[in-house]
């Protein structure tokens, strides 16, 4: 086995919106070192990890090596339970962003419930395959974010516009991304009065009914503040 001794392991992308869903597809692993890998060094690791685990196959069974990706991951299946994981290594900015959907999971149990609906909804409907060109589990969830950020009154806020005496806004940078958020959920929560008191379902609904008259020729979807972003003014 491929030893790290300095790695973390942490979940990543959108089970952290729906979690115990069990299908598991987004569970996955960071290493998150202080020290970055070059993409060869990243694949060589994946490549290692993917030896070690065929010798367990009574385990696990290595469904994909995609090694060609943005950032390149070994899919993995424990074949008991038929959990399946993604596992990729030194995606910091994964690990940021699963730590903002936790955060958003904090403020609002409806967000857990709705994530699991909208991700079994759209894999009933086979739409669910970014592979293959479709929308991924964290575009859904980032999605639902978008639309309860918009409710009225909303049901979840803009954590990278909130700060607070004990919580104040240090830019956080990721690479080319400033990834801060505010990452107290209760001080989030204090900023959404009046409450919101939709029901799950009725949200369910909004949520279809938002989407199914979007702007998708002009506007893209981001969670980071109100207004609206035009694929314009991105080049797309």
């Amino acid at each position: 086995m491929p030893r790290a001794p300095d790695a973390l392991a942490f979940e990543i992308a959108s089970a952290a919106a729906a979690e115990g869903d069990g299908e598991g597809e987004d569970m996955g692993e960071a290493d998150s070192s202080d020290q970055d890998l070059d993409r060869a060094d990243l694949v060589r690791f994946l490549k290692a990890v993917g030896r070690a685990a065929s010798t367990q196959r009574s385990a696990f069974e290595v469904s994909a090596r995609i090694f060609s990706a943005r950032v390149p991951l070994l899919r993995l299946v424990h074949k008991i339970s038929q959990l399946k994981c993604d596992f990729v290594v030194s995606n910091r900015l994964g690990v940021e962003n699963t730590a903002l959907l936790r955060t958003y999971t904090q403020i609002d149990a409806r967000f857990h419930k709705l994530g699991f609906a909208v991700k079994h909804w759209a894999g009933m409907c086979e739409i669910n395959d970014a592979a293959n060109s479709m929308l991924s589990s964290y575009a859904l969830i980032n999605m639902l974010i978008y639309y309860l950020q918009r409710t009225s009154p909303p049901v979840l806020p803009f954590l990278q516009l909130l700060e607070t005496p004990a919580h104040p806004r240090v830019e956080k940078p990721v690479g080319p991304w400033d990834v801060y958020f505010l990452g107290d959920a209760d001080a989030a929560r204090q900023t959404l009065l009046p409450p919101n008191t939709a029901t799950t379902g009725e949200l369910l609904i909004g949520f279809f009914g938002y989407f199914a008259h979007f702007d998708y020729e002009t506007v893209a979807v981001c969670t980071r503040e109100p207004a609206p972003l035009a694929k314009a003014d991105k080049a797309w």
